[in-house]
């Protein structure tokens, strides 16, 4: 879907459905397997840039654009309590998430892909309900 010919308003709306999915399921009130699976039949190259500006927003720590990170330690950058993800982690995940924007092209398992990237965001061992 080319974005300048789109509607403002749908895509909004994924953006704020995947900001929403996403929290849920680092906080492990959301099921990735789910997930990946409604993902991949809709429109997953758009999730997947809503995907990497979450995970960008997650790297800023709420910094204003152009601001410098000042210091990269492996602490949590996650705002929930007991937060797991360290800043080398949510790089490594944003670029595992650009790697399969690029390759959306190729025959590929979409949702096990993506399965895989949203299990790498959920706490370990969080009991998810559906």
């Amino acid at each position: 879907m080319l974005l300048l010919e789109a509607e403002p308003g749908p895509i909004a709306q994924a953006g704020a459905e995947t900001r929403q999915v996403l929290d849920a399921i680092a906080a492990g009130r959301a099921d990735p397997l789910a997930t990946a699976e409604r993902w991949a039949r809709g429109d997953l190259a758009l999730r997947l840039r809503c995907f990497e500006n979450w995970l960008t927003e997650r790297i800023r720590g709420g910094r204003p654009a152009g601001d410098l990170i000042p210091e990269v330690r492996a602490g949590p950058y996650l705002p929930e309590a007991g937060a797991f993800l360290n800043i080398r982690e949510l790089f490594g995940l944003l670029d595992e998430v650009r790697e399969l924007r690029s390759a959306l092209d190729v025959p590929l398992n979409r949702a096990l892909a993506l399965e895989a990237l949203l299990r790498r965001l959920a706490p370990r061992g969080a009991g998810v309900a559906a």
